[in-house]
């Protein structure tokens, strides 16, 4: 599995390096970012914010870094200087590297924020991405300060697209299921998640598992004990503490040991760190990757085919004695057969007349059984008339599902007909079958999430989708 993933991974990403045309260095500058114009390229910037360090590194803009906060682990500014904590940085160090700007996020403390303009230091705060979208704008702007207003932003946005198109690639090695995947990730046991609407909370969609967090509403320790998931993901140390709740302790996923740690640094990093948390977070749920992807050595390979040809020779030798024996085995077998016919037409000369009697006897039974059974199916139809009537649940094929398909109001085509009519076969959706997803559609698809146990929001994700046409979806009546 790894091996694959970083084929993929290494592919997909040398092309958002390539094919930057030359831009001369007067059209770059001045750059306008957050109100604050860059007269001229940076040479040294200061990472508080490990996440923006991973872009830039993933940008190719990782010499330019000449201090980072501890928070900054990344592989390839190791040895750069530290400069304390993200939110409580020493200031004289900062100063030190000279920076022409500081890189940090919303956890900076004010007081340090305002002592760094003090002394004419620009500090730069970048909000993270929710979306792809986002993800786009945030790599286009961090790439414009460290690389140009053209030359940069482009780079920026090609960076962004294969970093999307590589998750993409990881989502399509996942095994189709019927089955829907549920996974969560937890920072503590007191109820600090990773919801839907943050990108690493997205990022379970990616590895076609549904995210039973949901949205920031309703109890979330609720929900994930209501919804049981297969999967709990969580930041170092809370494995342990899961072990020893009461509550979390009787999950499936605690049960089975299918709790991953995964540093929460990591797990928010929006660089090239997102396609390898994905990646394992892929190989966790979804072992038979591995277990497909393992191919024998050549010299395996070499010592299978020498083996087999060993085989196919004493496979010959033993095929010419089998014959020669059948053959002996024949014609005793022919002269006992003549025997045996002889000695059976005397036994059905006498048999004639008792096969007649038989039959006779036979009738008469069967038209006996034909009446009482003519009898009971009656019984059977007025007793079956008096129950109620239930939705009997079928795997469903007419809809194509394709890996990271997804469905939401306002969309209009011909597989939207095909869900309304699941859902109404379901007893979910009332209205007329239209191939428009509007309130009536959105509000069908919610009931079916709650019936369902998972937390409506009216769209369908990829999983849902999967769910939905299987057998083992729960209809509106039960």
């Amino acid at each position: 599995m790894k091996k694959i993933v970083s084929i993929i991974i290494s592919g997909v990403l040398a092309l958002g390096m390539a094919g930057c045309s030359y831009i001369s260095p007067d059209d770059e500058y001045p750059v306008k970012i957050a109100g604050y114009t860059f007269e001229k390229k940076p040479e040294s910037i200061v990472c508080l914010d490990d996440s923006v360090a991973d872009i830039l590194i993933a940008c190719g803009y990782a010499d330019m870094i000449k201090a980072r906060s501890e928070e900054c682990t990344q592989e390839e500014i190791e040895d750069i200087q530290t400069v304390g904590k993200e939110n409580t940085p020493d200031m004289q160090k900062i100063i030190s590297a000279k920076p022409d700007v500081v890189f940090a996020d919303k956890t900076l403390s004010a007081d340090v924020r305002k002592k760094l303009e003090e002394e004419n230091i620009h500090v730069l705060t970048m909000v993270k991405a929710k979306d792809n979208d986002g993800l786009t704008v945030l790599y286009e702007n961090i790439c414009a300060v460290a690389g140009g207003d053209k030359s940069g932003r482009k780079k920026g946005i090609d960076k962004a697209k294969s970093v999307v198109t590589t998750m993409g690639d990881l989502q399509r090695i996942i095994p189709e299921s019927k089955f829907l995947m549920t996974a969560c990730y937890l920072y503590d046991t007191e109820g600090k998640v990773a919801y839907k609407d943050t990108f690493e909370g997205n990022l379970f969609e990616y590895a076609n598992a549904l995210n039973v967090c949901g949205y920031e509403d309703g109890d979330v320790i609720q929900k994930i004990t209501l919804s049981d998931p297969q999967y709990i993901f969580c930041d170092t140390g809370v494995k342990a503490q899961l072990e020893k709740n009461d509550t979390f302790k009787k999950l499936t996923a605690v049960k089975k040991g299918n709790v991953i740690e995964i540093d929460k640094n990591v797990f928010e990093r929006q660089g090239n760190t997102i396609t390898q948390v994905l990646s394992d977070m892929i190989e966790v749920m979804y072992p038979q990757i591995t277990e497909e992807s393992s191919e024998p050595s050549v010299e395996e390979s070499s010592k299978a085919e020498e083996s087999s040809k060993i085989e196919e020779s004493s496979k010959v030798e033993e095929s010419s004695e089998v014959e020669e024996s059948s053959k002996a085995e024949e014609s005793s077998k022919i002269e006992e057969s003549s025997k045996v016919e002889e000695s059976s037409e005397v036994e059905e000369s006498s048999g004639v007349e008792e096969s007649s009697e038989v039959e006779e006897s036979s009738e008469v039974e069967e038209s006996s059984e034909v009446e009482e059974s003519s009898e009971v199916e009656e019984s059977s139809e007025i007793e079956e008339s008096s129950e109620p009537s239930t939705i009997v649940v079928v795997a469903d094929d007419s809809l194509k599902i394709r890996q990271g398909m997804r469905y939401r109001v306002g969309e209009e085509d011909e597989n939207v007909k095909i869900i309304q009519q699941r859902l109404k076969n379901l007893g979910y959706f009332k209205g007329e079958i239209t191939g428009y997803y509007g309130e009536k559609t959105a509000k069908a698809v919610s009931d079916y999430e709650v019936t369902n146990r998972i937390d409506p929001d009216g769209n369908l994700s990829t999983p849902e989708l999967y769910l939905l046409f299987s057998n083992e979806v729960l209809p509106a009546n039960q």
